[in-house]
């Protein structure tokens, strides 16, 4: 339990570095998009069930609720398509707490 959390705190402090370096908003979404991408990977059937199933897991419900974070900072920074931002942060934030309930 202490890997997959290890691993969140890693994603955080990037999201947080790369705000105070000012990486653009499409760095942050490639970032979170190639966590997923090997999250999913992780979760395939060729693996046993192991601690990479249980990572790859955990990673697809945390990514949606840090994809809403990072969409709702995001709006509050820039003014330039600050609706779809706020609606696509409300879905992300939806989609997790549906993962929630089945995960």
């Amino acid at each position: 339990m202490s890997i997959q959390w290890s691993v969140l705190i890693i994603i955080i402090f990037f999201l947080t570095f790369s705000y105070y370096k000012r990486y653009p908003f499409k760095a942050r979404l490639f970032y979170l998009g190639a966590i997923f991408i090997v999250s999913l990977i992780l979760m395939l059937p060729i693996f046993r069930f192991s601690i990479l199933t249980l990572l790859g897991l955990f990673l697809i419900e945390r990514i949606w609720i840090l994809l809403a974070v990072v969409l709702f900072i995001e709006t509050t920074i820039n003014k330039k398509g600050r609706i779809l931002r706020i609606i696509l942060g409300f879905i992300s934030f939806f989609i997790y707490l549906y993962l929630r309930t089945f995960i």
